[in-house]
């Protein structure tokens, strides 16, 4: 088995091995699994058990791959680290070294983004139940906030009120997924398909909500600026149709909100969730394997489908925004 998939980086020194399970991970000569370079015998040898080890070169392989894919298609992509799916201060180092932002979820997680050096400007805050201390933080620090309930609205502006800051905001929206009704794909749910689990347990705003707040924050909240529209599908499925359909009914949100208030929505922020495949399965009920789509084919069905839904609406082409986190990161450690 060879995983060799997708491009190669001239920066990077990939090995051979015996069998490969990652471009950096696998069975050397001598019968001994290496990574990076290290004999993992010898790692345990020298470092006990148990053990994680990170392959540094193995994230940068994987972050690259991901971002090119998408600005091959769309070159105003930027890609969010989740930063859930490790926060370890070495493995967000690495990120920002590759020009990474990220997606922060709870003050635990924008604090160590801040920590480690990232680009305040690169980090969004996400979540449905942010608190105050978090909030604070982001204000202060000039991080964006995807406001995730109404009254959310309201606690931002105070804050940049009190802290007299600029504060760049976005709205996660709740999609009706109308084309995804007969889609079945993981059941994290409960029952039911795609759309009828979506509607059922993502949170975000209608479009009645979204427009008010957007005309709230034109009207009476001059510290505010709206930025972008946000939407994060999930490991719910990862059929690449399915995320183009998400990403044309984005479109469609950013369009009638243009309509109602005059707004162009500067980003789509297309959320993550995007799977990798082993053979050995991975993913909710191990149903990623080697026959999950590649971030190329991903980006490929996303990446068109927002340009043609631009294209029928006479929409200017928005940025984009990918919250890419177990994709890039779970295939570059291992536990010893």
């Amino acid at each position: 088995m060879d995983l060799h998939v997708g491009p190669r980086f001239a920066d990077l020194r990939y090995p051979a091995f015996e069998r490969h399970y990652t471009e950096f991970c696998g069975i050397g000569a001598n019968g001994h699994l290496w990574v990076d370079g290290c004999d993992v015998v010898d790692l345990a040898t020298r470092f006990g058990t148990p053990l994680y080890v990170v392959s540094e070169n193995q994230l940068r392989h994987n972050y690259r791959r991901f971002r090119d894919a998408f600005r091959a298609h769309h070159p105003q992509t930027e890609i969010l680290f989740a930063n859930k799916c490790n926060n370890g201060l070495a493995v967000r180092h690495v990120m920002n070294q590759e020009g990474a932002g990220g997606d922060c979820f709870g003050v635990q997680e924008l604090y160590l983004s801040l920590l480690s050096g990232c680009d305040p400007r690169k980090l969004v805050l996400n979540g449905s139940n942010k608190s105050a201390a978090e909030i604070e933080m982001a204000v202060a620090n000039g991080v964006m906030i995807n406001l995730d309930a109404l009254d959310e609205l309201d606690l931002v502006n105070a804050v940049a009120e009190r802290l007299d800051r600029q504060v760049d905001v976005g709205i996660r929206v709740k999609l009706t997924l109308d084309a995804l009704e007969a889609r079945y794909g993981a059941a994290l749910h409960g029952s039911g398909s795609i759309a009828e689990q979506a509607r059922a347990h993502k949170w975000g705003m209608t479009p009645e909500e979204t427009v008010a707040m957007v005309r709230r924050i034109g009207a009476e909240m001059p510290r505010l600026r709206f930025r972008e529209l946000s939407y994060h599908l999930g490991r719910l499925s990862h059929d690449v149709g399915d995320f183009a359909a998400v990403a044309r009914e984005m479109v469609r949100w950013a369009v009638r909100l243009r309509e109602a208030t005059g707004v162009v929505t500067e980003y789509l922020d297309l959320g993550g969730g995007w799977a990798f495949g082993r053979p050995e399965k991975t993913g909710p009920y191990g149903h990623d394997d080697e026959t999950t789509p590649s971030f190329e084919q991903y980006a490929a069905a996303v990446c068109p489908a927002i340009a043609e839904e631009c294209r029928l609406a006479g929409f200017p082409l928005p940025k984009l925004k990918i919250e890419p986190g177990r994709a890039l990161a779970a295939c570059s450690t291992i536990t010893v």
